[in-house]
């Protein structure tokens, strides 16, 4: 998200490296013009994505319009060899030389770093699932799962079936019931207005 941001709002790196800030006439009111900066047939303020070979002679480094752009679309070919590894050490000073990397890599020499930052560095996915040590560690005090499906057509009919089941069932049982309570109601409504009633 940051690479779009700094592309697209076209903030310019501390090395110059997407534009060139010039000025035409120095006075006190001086604008400042900026130029893109172009590498091989392709220029900054269009893209990023813009590379040409360093100038410092080492295989698979490139120089892009931001720095970060730059080391991401770089190689590590370079550090395959050892007299390329000394020479970058020669440029950075340090006491030591350290060793090559290994050829066993699953990453080809030529592979970008972006690509290998993409696979999080990571040579080889070991799966190693064990639930039995998990709750052994985790020691939890309730488990529980939730399970979603979607319902299909034969889970509605189903359903329906079943709800049409249990309805006829419980009224073969309620209707005879209720017919019973109403004829009473009636029967002692007629006793008590009979009653009522002298002639």
């Amino acid at each position: 998200m940051f690479r779009e941001l700094a592309q697209g709002n076209e903030l310019v790196s501390a090395y110059s490296t997407n534009w060139n800030l010039f000025v035409r006439n120095m006075t006190n009111n001086a604008i400042v013009y900026m130029k893109p900066q172009w590498y091989g047939d392709c220029n900054c303020a269009t893209s990023a994505a813009c590379t040409q070979p360093s100038e410092l002679f080492l295989s698979g480094f490139v120089v892009s319009c931001f720095p970060l752009e730059s080391f991401l679309r770089s190689t590590i070919e370079c550090l395959y060899v050892q007299s390329c590894v000394d020479q970058m050490v020669s440029y950075v000073g340090a006491n030591y030389t350290p060793s090559v990397l290994n050829n066993n890599s699953r990453f080809v020499m030529n592979v970008s770093i972006d690509a290998i930052v993409q696979q999080m560095f990571i040579e080889h996915w070991s799966f190693n699932i064990s639930f039995e040590s998990f709750f052994e560690q985790c020691r939890p005090t309730s488990c529980s799962y939730t399970l979603i499906e979607r319902h299909d057509l034969l889970d509605a009919a189903t359903t329906l079936l079943g709800l049409h089941g249990g309805v006829t069932i419980t009224l073969r049982f309620a209707v005879p019931l209720m017919v019973r309570l109403c004829y009473k109601l009636i029967r002692k409504r007629r006793q008590t207005t009979s009653e009522v009633m002298p002639m």
